[in-house]
């Protein structure tokens, strides 16, 4: 069973460290079912807690891609790996792929919070970050991630631009 492989992949790189083997378990279910996204999704976590950035990327996009933005491991993974950038090109792809994958959920708070974080990183686009989080927080009011990320989102409004 292929998800009995993903999953003791899972077992012997987070329980265990044991980073090359479950890679291995991983590339070897991948030769069977190239589109299996849960492994696609946890070798590019386990690339990105090795540093290999450029080919972690490559398999969460592929992730996110495959599972039309369902697979939120693949979409925290990509997220978690893209804090760490400065490059404006990787926060531009991001807000792309994030675009294109909130349009297909629009009610997936943590895509549309992303989403948010992107068009402020990327842009500092205030007015469209501010209005997908009011649109998130609509629908989720009780999240406690939005409510802090619209408290910080109000803080780092210019002066004359504060929101009451």
């Amino acid at each position: 069973d292929l998800n009995a492989i993903c999953s003791k992949a899972h077992l012997l790189w987070e329980d265990k460290g044991q980073v090359e083997e479950a890679k291995e378990l991983l590339l070897g279910v991948l030769k069977v079912d190239t589109n299996n996204v849960a492994c696609i999704s946890l070798l590019g976590r386990i690339l990105a807690d090795k540093h290999e950035v450029s080919a972690a990327e490559a398999q969460f996009l592929k992730a996110i891609s495959l599972s039309e933005g369902k697979d939120m491991n693949a979409v925290r993974g990509y997220w978690n790996m893209l804090k760490e950038s400065n490059d404006p090109r990787k926060w531009e792809q991001a807000e792309k792929t994030l675009q294109e994958m909130a349009t297909k959920h629009p009610d997936n708070a943590s895509m549309l919070w992303y989403l948010a974080y992107c068009k402020l990183k990327t842009r500092f686009d205030l007015e469209g970050a501010k209005t997908l989080l009011l649109k998130t927080m609509s629908t989720h009011p009780d999240n406690a991630e939005l409510l802090c990320s619209f408290a910080v989102f109000l803080d780092t409004q210019p002066d004359d631009k504060k929101t009451d």
